[in-house]
C-alpha cells in the first residue's frame, strides 16, 4: 500500500512538473521520474513484463531520443531552449473537469 501511494504521487506530481516546466531539458528528465513512477505501479501490480518493458522502452528508447533530439538542436544566443506555454488556466481547469468526470 505504501508503495503504490509512493509511486502514484512520483508519477502525479512529475507529470504535473512535466507540464509547467519551461525548460525542455528539466522537462525531459522530469518525464524519465513519471515512466519510472509508471514501470514502479506496473511492479505493484504484479506485472513485471510490462514493467520491464516501460523501462527498456520508454525511458531507453524514446527518453533517449527526447534528450538527443534537444540537445542537438541548435540553440540561439546561449539561451536555453523553452516552451511556449499559452493558455495554462483553461489547460488546468480542462484538467480538473476531465480528472472529475473520470473519477466520478
Amino acid at each position: 500500500m505504501i508503495a503504490v501511494a509512493f509511486f502514484s504521487s512520483l508519477t502525479l506530481f512529475s507529470a504535473i512538473a512535466v507540464a509547467w516546466q519551461k525548460n525542455l531539458l528539466y522537462s525531459a528528465f522530469l518525464l524519465l521520474s513519471t515512466f519510472v513512477g509508471i514501470a514502479g505501479l506496473y511492479m505493484t501490480l504484479g506485472a513485471d513484463f510490462l514493467a520491464a518493458t516501460q523501462l527498456l522502452i520508454y525511458v531507453g528508447g524514446v527518453l533517449t531520443l527526447f534528450l538527443f533530439g534537444i540537445l542537438i538542436t541548435k540553440r540561439r544566443e546561449n539561451r536555453f531552449l523553452t516552451s511556449g506555454i499559452q493558455n495554462r488556466g483553461i489547460g488546468l481547469f480542462l484538467a480538473l473537469v476531465i480528472g472529475g468526470l473520470l473519477g466520478y
